[in-house]
């Protein structure tokens, strides 16, 4: 595997490890941090040779995951159009009973970083 490759595994190891824990405190997050959580694991079977399955598996693995992944997202996009409906005001801001659009937009975005990055793992998935 490339050192570049490498560098982003760790990276997406790392992130997902601590977007798991940043979950911790939340109501609901056990789905939150199995989801955040599976990413590192797939990115640690992709650092570790001696625990990761075959290039086959590995490549089934990602893309089951890129699917449901997606599929999950897209129980939040009505949300996040609703939320384009409004004008698309600040996430960055504090959640309130006036403002739910902020929790689901900001799911919305982490799947598709999840997403994203096992698309990524998919890419890479036969290089050892």
């Amino acid at each position: 595997m490339s050192s570049i490759h490498t560098f982003y595994h760790w990276l997406v190891l790392i992130l997902f490890i601590v977007f798991a824990l940043l979950q911790l405190n939340d109501t609901g997050s056990i789905p939150w941090i199995i989801g955040y959580g599976w990413v590192s694991v797939v990115a640690a079977m992709k650092i570790f040779n001696k625990i990761r399955p075959s290039e086959k598996v590995v490549r089934l693995l990602t893309l089951c995951s890129i699917i449901i992944y997606l599929g999950w997202a897209a129980v939040w996009f009505p949300e996040v159009l609703t939320w384009i409906d409004l004008g698309k005001p600040t996430i960055t801001g504090s959640m309130s009973s006036e403002t739910p659009y902020i929790e689901y937009v900001r799911e919305f975005i982490g799947l598709l970083i999840c997403t994203g990055s096992m698309a990524y793992l998919y890419y890479t998935a036969g290089e050892r």
